[in-house]
């Protein structure tokens, strides 16, 4: 029986009358056992199972304070089996401290209370701004989504009335919140979320040259979410210089593609503005090549033009193999 036990105590199930030792051996095991002990079990026993498991107070009659406490602090969660074994839905000062003893530790059993207590909540979403979710709707938000937010800027999710300062401050920790920002704030709180974390840069849909430059700055990973809308509006602004250049261009290099001439004049504007030609090439030109159908010449064309800014930028993307598009390559 020993070994049986040690491998799984839920086995002291199938053993009539077992020792002292043996439950022992089970309750060290798995708390949760202490429900096949038929006869009084003695205090220390109690408290063995509820430190390896503080659900197994539920077979517990007449927990002691210290009992309650110990199955808290091994599982928080014990706190809705002790709330529902009260008897009662009034919190009485022992069963308030218990509950505030429960949430310190974990936040997010603020769900099993089904009263009003903001110090309770104040006291949950200050350990786990997630919390927030579970409170009811009559309490002072304002502050209490302050805290939440203050605790993990994610919380900006659970806020039912969001205001501009609310999201700004959760941007201003984490860029990532700002795809809980209701559009019409999207735009005062994009450049800062960017600044914060330029991967925010694909929950925003209108971006700007300006914006995807600061994302970039902040991490060149952020290129990837650069949308095509966007840097073909780029290519946009730029071509027509380009184009006039060409006028007045007397060498060999004459440009006689406009998509080319767009797809040269977007490499410029990253040049210019200190973009990540490698990475944003990789993202564009995969983008341009499925889009447009190119001859052999004006791949190549772009190829070379390409390489002049950075030798490296488009050896991820061409293999010299011409004769097709290069597909799109995963992050």
């Amino acid at each position: 029986y020993k070994q049986m036990l040690e491998i799984d105590g839920l086995l002291l199930r199938c053993i009539d009358n077992p020792s002292d030792v043996l439950i022992k051996i089970a309750i060290k095991q798995n708390g949760l056992a202490l429900q096949y002990i038929i006869n009084d079990v003695d205090d220390d026993i109690c408290t063995l199972a509820l430190s390896q498991n503080g659900l197994a107070i539920e077979y517990i009659d007449a927990p002691t304070r210290d009992m309650c406490e110990t199955a808290i602090k091994q599982n928080p969660c014990a706190i809705d089996i002790i709330y529902k074994k009260n008897g009662s839905y009034n919190l009485d000062e022992n069963m308030r401290s218990l509950f505030k003893f429960a949430v310190s530790l974990d936040g997010l059993t603020i769900k099993f209370l089904n009263i009003y207590d903001y110090e309770l909540f104040c006291t949950a979403v200050t350990q786990n701004g997630f919390s927030l979710q579970y409170l009811y709707s009559l309490v002072d938000t304002k502050n209490l989504s302050e805290m939440a937010i203050k605790q993990n800027p994610m919380a900006l999710q659970f806020v039912k009335e969001k205001t501009i300062d609310l999201c700004i401050y959760a941007v201003q920790q984490n860029g990532l919140a700002i795809q809980f920002v209701p559009f019409p704030m999207i735009s005062d709180c994009s450049k800062i979320a960017v600044r914060q974390n330029g991967l925010a840069l694909q929950f925003i849909k209108y971006q700007t040259p300006l914006l995807c430059k600061l994302a970039l700055d902040q991490n060149k990973e952020s290129a990837r979410f650069i949308s095509f809308e966007t840097l073909y509006a780029c290519m946009e602004n730029m071509s027509s210089k380009i184009i006039k250049l060409q006028e007045h261009d007397k060498s060999e290099y004459i440009i006689k593609s406009i998509d080319c001439a767009k797809m040269e004049a977007c490499l410029s504007f990253i040049k210019e503005e200190n973009f990540n030609s490698k990475i944003i090439s990789f993202h564009m030109l995969a983008d341009i090549f499925n889009a447009y159908d190119f001859s052999n010449d004006e791949k190549k064309s772009m190829y070379d033009f390409s390489y002049s800014i950075d030798t490296s930028c488009l050896r991820c993307i061409l293999t010299l193999e011409l004769n097709r598009p290069a597909p799109l390559q995963p992050y």
